[in-house]
């Protein structure tokens, strides 16, 4: 395999430099040393914060490499000089990983490598050190944490305590707060984590907020309340509710209050008529007419269909425009869809567009659009949007064989697991 071809793959997360690695396992190529060294030490995710990480994969990558030692020192001489978060958390990672296999110096960087991040507002490290040095790890990840609490009123969430309680045991931690409870940082970490789960457990859930306040909230401009604020409401609002709501938007002239309230029918169907939507579609003021379109995602009618349709035929069609055949789509569709993601354009507006067909064929089955998806499973950096691409092909029996072995190796475990699922499925 080409060093380009294996990279550009690698830093995807695909499954076939794995294979390339492990069937020439018995004959190492040197060539592949600095690929492997710079996906384990910059985090190449499209989106790290929301796709699963890739330790195992990275792990698996310097194993079979035949160039394991070399590599891991490589990368823990990095780690301990990183100084961006994500690439950071992926290294700090793999050096559990290689702690794990008996490595003292990755221990060694691990306990260097706990520090807060002010990017983050947050502790990078902590697991890590509670995984390889359990009750000294958290001992010291707890007091460190708590004399930040108690010198710059940080304030800690449950995440570590939660991650403690996994790894240890709920008995063990509970004996080493107990055992502990006279230290002040100590007594202070666990004061914070309470203190947070108290504040999470009084927040009123969005099925339970009347209309009334809703509407309150919108009409005296409340800014302490996020857009999404009315959109998660939406949601969760009754029936009965989500009419008043759509009837208070019809009255509407001023348009930041048009936007809050299209915001609620941003995730269920406006309930009133679509020809109102489909106006506030076509207004020349783009807030208006953004949230309006993927208000009208949830309306399955031939106006929509026809109405995203005519976006599409632009030569720059509206961003928003495919999400319209979530629910409208038909088969003659295709080629228009294809027009508009094979096109050349950068991995952002690629990512978008895919997200798009990936909600598309979610809803609809099409068997013409096998190319199509195999297309984005190939070109998409996106761990998350591959999965659920992959999920398509599975529901639909229409996962090729010809992909089973690489997938079986993908960076996102889940896919490997339900990958596996199907082949003992499919061989029944």
């Amino acid at each position: 395999m080409l060093v380009q071809s294996f990279r550009e793959q690698l830093f995807k997360g695909l499954g076939a430099p794995l294979l390339h690695l492990i069937s020439h396992s018995n004959k190492p190529q040197k060539k592949y040393i600095h690929t492997i060294v710079q996906a384990c030490v910059r985090n190449t995710a499209y989106d790290p914060q929301v796709e699963t990480e890739r330790t195992e994969y990275l792990y698996e990558a310097v194993k079979y490499s035949g160039f394991s030692s070399r590599i891991q020192k490589e990368v823990l001489d990095h780690l301990l000089s990183s100084e961006e978060e994500y690439d950071t958390q992926q290294m700090l990672r793999l050096a559990r990983r290689f702690a794990e296999d008996g490595n003292e110096e990755a221990r060694e960087a691990i306990r260097k490598s706990f520090q807060f991040s002010q990017a983050w507002n947050c502790f990078i490290g902590d697991e890590e050190l509670i995984a390889i040095d359990k009750q000294n790890g958290l001992k010291r990840v707890v007091e460190v944490i708590g004399k930040k609490i108690v010198d710059d009123d940080y304030v800690e969430i449950d995440f570590t305590y939660n991650y403690a309680i996994e790894q240890l045991g709920e008995d063990a931690v509970d004996a080493f707060f107990r055992s502990q409870s006279h230290h002040l940082y100590v007594s202070a970490y666990l004061n914070s984590v309470m203190e947070y789960r108290n504040r999470e457990s009084s927040r009123t859930p969005y099925e339970l907020i009347p209309y009334e306040e809703i509407r309150d909230s919108i009409s005296q401009k409340d800014t302490s309340k996020h857009r999404f604020f009315y959109h998660f409401w939406g949601k969760k609002a009754s029936d009965h509710d989500l009419r008043l709501a759509a009837e208070d938007l019809l009255k509407q002239t001023n348009e930041k209050k048009l936007c809050l309230y299209l915001n609620i029918f941003l995730k269920r169907k406006f309930p009133l008529s679509e020809e109102f939507l489909l106006s506030l579609a076509r207004s020349p003021k783009k807030s208006i007419s953004n949230y309006a379109i993927l208000a009208l995602r949830n309306i399955e009618s031939e106006a929509v269909h026809e109405f995203a349709l005519e976006l599409l035929q632009d030569e720059q069609p509206h961003h928003y425009a495919l999400e319209l055949l979530e629910l409208n789509y038909k088969q003659q569709d295709l080629t228009i869809v294809e027009r508009i993601l094979l096109k050349k354009q950068n991995k952002d507006a690629f990512h978008d567009r895919a997200l798009d067909v990936m909600h598309i064929f979610e809803k609809q089955k099409d068997p013409s659009s096998i190319d199509l998806i195999l297309h984005i499973y190939r070109e998409g950096r996106c761990t998350s949007c591959r999965e659920g691409f992959i999920d398509i092909l599975i529901a639909n029996h229409w996962l090729p064989s010809t992909v089973w072995d690489e997938l079986l190796h993908d960076s996102n475990l889940e896919i490997r697991e339900k990958v596996r699922q199907y082949m003992r499925k499919e061989s029944d």
